[in-house]
């Protein structure tokens, strides 16, 4: 060599110890010449902890009031496992201290002023010396009416299991501003402190060398612009287990036993899904049969292990005929639901309410006969109609009721006979009298204006 310093390199990190170095130097003759010997001591020297800030993003503009503030941090001297942190948070340039002492690496903070700026950083600290965060102090502003993009985490379902030591990440978005989204991929084996992976423009990332035997918790955060976003499904979870075998199973049912509709009438009904297996799905639905042009689904659904779940079915039969669906002698609604090559299916009958509606198959009372269901001529009442029927009789009977009873207050009253008066002293001519009140008696007439009580009578 030529140069009068030697770079050693590739020293193992935290080396301590000591080495001794001789050096000859060769003159233009070609005389070597030894140089004393001398002894290079290598002692520990502990080196602060370093840290940045992760999110919200510098610059940012959130939408919500409530935040949350987080960072990494990376100590060569001793990991992380004693390292704690002051958070200088405020609204001004310089940030005063907030909070001290965090041993995590996030915090969050609740109603913050609509329409400010706020300013943070991180001091990171050892039980021997402090530095800041690498990258400055951060801001960002909060702005309540802003749009900002949503994503929504797809795979892997939350609290699943894969048997891989990679996964694809995926996640769908809906962005209402202008700008392109960038995600920000958020991955840990703490819920409590999620570490940023990596920064991407699509909606997925491969994430490599898991560990087999671990739980990893994940988000994902949109930035469109200066705005940043929020994943609507919060964090989620998975475990690696490269022994697991998945065992897909499910259930689907309902609680009618046949679906009655009726002519231009939405007529909606709930169907319940159950994953018994061991493993999150998504199952896919499609509905078959004469009515599968007017009965309406959903697409899909995630059915978490143990959870029962209800989709609704709207059906809606047009008023024109439709003779494909109402000429089929065993009208049903065949509901399908589906993962990958594993499918099950719902059969529901179904009855049209109205005139030409198809009978259905109807053995309550046991006696072997069927299309029973349909009343005679060929009607079948819905609970509405026999509603109206009997509402519009008892309006009927309430008004002739009326009408009778004012036209019995108009006929003509009898009107009573007066008795004439009969002659003071006796009885007519030509009677027999059976009772003589000894008030009219002859004698007791002669008498004059006698009271007894019952009125005056004499002559």
């Amino acid at each position: 060599m030529s140069d009068s310093y030697l770079a050693v390199e590739y020293l193992a990190d935290n080396w301590t110890g000591s080495t001794s170095v001789i050096a000859s130097c060769k003159n233009i003759f070609g005389i070597s010449i030894m140089s004393p010997t001398f002894v290079i001591h290598v002692i520990n020297v502990n080196d602060p902890p370093s840290s940045w800030q992760v999110s919200p993003a510098d610059g940012g503009i959130l939408e919500y009031t409530n935040v949350s503030l987080s960072w990494n941090a990376f100590d060569i001297d001793s990991g992380l496992k004693d390292i704690t942190y002051d958070l200088f948070f405020g609204k001004t340039e310089n940030p005063s201290l907030y909070v001290s002492g965090l041993s995590t690496r996030n915090h969050s903070i609740s109603d913050l002023d609509d329409g400010s700026t706020y300013f943070w950083y991180v001091e990171a600290k050892d039980n021997d010396s402090s530095a800041a965060s690498m990258n400055g102090v951060w801001s960002f502003e909060i702005d309540e009416y802003i749009p900002i993009p949503r994503t929504k985490l797809l795979l892997p379902q939350n609290t699943g299991v894969i048997d891989t030591n990679s996964i694809n990440l995926e996640w769908e978005t809906t962005n209402p501003t202008e700008n392109n989204v960038s995600y920000r991929v958020l991955l840990n084996t703490t819920m409590d402190n999620l570490i940023e992976i990596a920064v991407t423009n699509k909606e997925n990332y491969l994430v490599t060398n898991l560990d087999v035997t671990s739980i990893y918790y994940w988000t994902v955060i949109p930035v469109a612009g200066p705005y940043e976003g929020e994943c609507l499904s919060g964090t989620w979870s998975f475990s690696v287990n490269d022994s697991f075998q998945p065992l897909i199973e499910f259930e689907i049912s309902t609680e009618i036993s046949r679906l009655d509709i009726e002519r231009d009438v939405n007529t909606t009904f709930n169907v319940t899904v159950r994953n018994t297996g061991n493993a999150p799905i998504t199952l896919s639905f499609n509905i078959d049969g004469p009515l599968k042009d007017y009965a309406y689904i959903q697409d899909s659904i995630v059915a978490t292990i143990g959870v029962i779940t209800s989709i609704t079915i709207t059906v809606n039969l047009p008023g024109i005929a439709v003779e494909a669906a109402i000429n089929t002698d065993d009208l049903q609604l065949i509901v399908n639901a589906a993962y990958n090559n594993i499918s099950k299916e719902l059969v529901i009958p179904v009855a049209i309410m109205g005139e030409g509606a198809p009978t259905v198959d109807d053995d309550s009372d046991g006696d072997g006969a069927e299309n029973e269901s349909s009343s005679s001529g060929g009607i079948c009442w819905s609970i509405w109609t026999w509603f109206f029927i009997i509402l519009i009789s008892l309006l009927l009977i309430q008004v002739f009721y009326i009408i009778k009873k004012r036209r019995k207050k108009e006929e003509a009253q009898p009107i009573p006979a007066v008795e004439e008066p009969r002659p003071f002293g006796g009885v007519p001519e030509g009677y027999v009298p059976l009772f003589i009140n000894p008030r009219y008696s002859p004698k007791n007439l002669q008498k004059k204006n006698v009271d007894d009580g019952y009125g005056k009578y004499g002559g």
